[in-house]
């Protein structure tokens, strides 16, 4: 089960210290992640019948660090052996990272610290097991632990097929596909809404997401786990939610 949630957390780019006057690395629009919250449900689908997992809230915040605006990005999943909390700091200009934390109590602590200079400095602990991984980046990258935060600041378009540099803190340096088939009309709480199909194939799967044309929020996320098995995670009204 954890292969797969960790698909479901923040993005950044590896450049921390970009001026204000120079855009974004791989054109990705700050502009579209609006401060608010969104409620997912998160379900395993098979030939017998779905299963609930629980339940996943997707949030974006405003702040200030030494007088720096930034975002807040965090993604909480409620399941059944706990919580589970993914937060990443990121400029709010330019969306390169500052500082990005998973932390389920009793199982695993993972921070990591992105310099002006590329290195980044991650730290595991993972039970009895601790580890500390040095890395110098030679360009911007994303993050794979949490590709998904910032997945709908990409520019869409039909057609789409691009390759992005990913960084994974214990795989190092990978590469993710992202494809954009086209679009469709995805049925919600709140109505039909025209949404970009995204798929992102990674080392180990394609995940298929749907992100609102026009709001970029993340509207529904599949994964196919094979024999007729399937990841869900689609949005749901709930009133503490406010976007959607």
């Amino acid at each position: 089960m954890r292969a797969f949630l960790l698909l479901f957390a923040v993005l950044c780019v590896s450049a921390c210290s970009t001026p204000e006057d120079v855009a974004p690395p791989f054109g990705l629009d700050p502009s579209v992640l609006v401060p608010g919250v969104s409620t997912s449900s998160m379900t395993i689908v098979t030939p017998d019948g779905n299963g609930d997992l629980g339940m996943a809230r997707n949030g974006v915040g405003r702040g200030r660090i030494d007088g720096r605006e930034v975002l807040y990005l965090t993604l909480e999943q409620e399941v059944s052996q706990g919580t589970m909390v993914d937060s990443l700091v990121v400029d709010a200009v330019t969306l390169a990272p500052i500082r990005y934390a998973n932390v389920m109590p009793g199982m695993q602590t993972i921070r990591t610290v992105y310099g002006a200079d590329g290195s980044v400095q991650s730290d595991l602990v993972r039970g009895d097991m601790e580890s500390h991984v040095d890395t110098l980046l030679s360009g911007p990258y994303l993050d794979a632990a949490s590709f998904t935060s910032v997945l709908p600041a990409l520019p869409y378009e039909t057609g789409m097929d691009v390759e992005y540099p990913v960084f994974h803190y214990e795989a190092g340096a990978l590469t993710y596909r992202v494809q954009v088939p086209g679009r469709e009309t995805i049925s919600t709480c709140r109505g039909d809404m025209d949404a970009w199909i995204v798929d992102v194939t990674t080392t180990a799967n394609t995940t298929r997401h749907w992100i609102a044309a026009e709001s970029r929020d993340m509207v529904k996320v599949a994964v196919d786990l094979g024999g007729g098995n399937r990841f869900e995670q689609i949005v749901v009204c709930d009133p503490n939610s406010e976007s959607m």
